[in-house]
């Protein structure tokens, strides 16, 4: 046999080899069950490390936990993180979940007991892979105030309904494919995120500059919401009970834009619980979502 055609007749081999190997692989690829990929940031205030070398790790100190809105855990994981940087980056993946359900993320730093928590609409959440979903401060106060709006929707009380925590349903007054259609309807977390996270970019680096965002007491309402949060996730407050006006802690020197004819007034203040949930629940009613996307029925 010349060695021309004992080249061919490998490079044949292995072309068949490679297609019996996708082929064999695709059946173990569920596309009915969709896979949640991102990120968590916790507020880290003056964070330093010693260089070591970059080298990914999981962090077994963390928990990524996925419920329903009922409070039924679904799935838990721990994400992974590269060593070596100021401020860690936590990296994590949740897989097999039914998709079109809403589903709450958490995520908890065992050691020091910060919670940082997601929202994600079922309209996200398709077969496949679905990226970027961040969870930090930003999408915590997300969660927050749809707190506030399904309270206020369905006639509760401010603390009646806690989003992400094991156990803890619905009120009986309300079913989940109620809240589910509030939540398509007059919330649509993914856009209350894009705002929160668009304004709070310019009040992050806390100067009084690059506030020329904020027009509107409604922009305040939602720029001070997202600070009295990241400030209660860095001290291990309770972010929940604290904006639902219903615990005894205080938080210092927080910063507080006031917004009127003349423009905004940036200051510190000290927030009691009380006033906390008065600034949540004014965010939340100032916030009109966009038009609800168009949900499609077959049968």
């Amino acid at each position: 046999m010349k060695t021309t055609d004992y080249g061919r007749i490998c490079g044949f081999m292995l072309v068949v080899l490679c297609f019996v190997l996708v082929a064999c692989g695709s059946e173990n690829i569920d596309l009915s069950v969709a896979t949640l990929r991102g990120t968590v940031e916790f507020p880290v205030a003056g964070a330093t490390s010693k260089a070591v070398a970059m080298v990914v790790a999981t962090e077994n100190d963390i928990d990524v936990d996925v419920f329903d809105l009922n409070g039924k855990m679904v799935a838990s994981v721990h994400p992974q993180y590269v060593l070596g940087k100021a401020t860690p980056l936590y990296s994590y993946e949740v897989s097999g979940l039914p998709p079109q359900i809403d589903y709450v993320l958490m995520a908890k730093k065992i050691s020091t007991g910060q919670v940082v928590k997601k929202l994600v609409e079922k309209e996200k959440v398709v077969a496949g892979t679905v990226e970027g979903q961040k969870i930090d401060p930003v999408s915590t106060t997300a969660v927050v105030m749809a707190e506030k709006t399904l309270a206020s929707t369905f006639g509760l009380g401010s603390a009646a309904i806690k989003l992400g925590e094991e156990g803890i349903l619905l009120p009986a007054s309300v079913t989940v494919a109620l809240v589910s259609d509030t939540i398509h309807t007059d919330i649509q977390p993914s856009c209350l995120e894009n705002e929160i996270r668009t304004l709070a970019t310019t009040v992050d680096p806390g100067s009084s500059s690059s506030l020329v965002g904020i027009d509107s007491q409604a922009k305040a309402d939602l720029v001070n919401s997202y600070l009295i949060v990241n400030e209660a996730i860095k001290q291990n407050v309770d972010v929940q009970d604290f904006v639902a006006g219903i615990s005894t802690l205080v938080i210092n020197n927080i910063r507080i834009i006031v917004y009127d004819s003349l423009g905004f007034i940036s200051g510190i203040k000290t927030i009691t619980s009380t006033d906390a949930a008065t600034t949540t629940t004014a965010a939340s009613k100032g916030y009109t979502p966009p038009t609800p996307p168009t949900t499609t029925t077959t049968g």
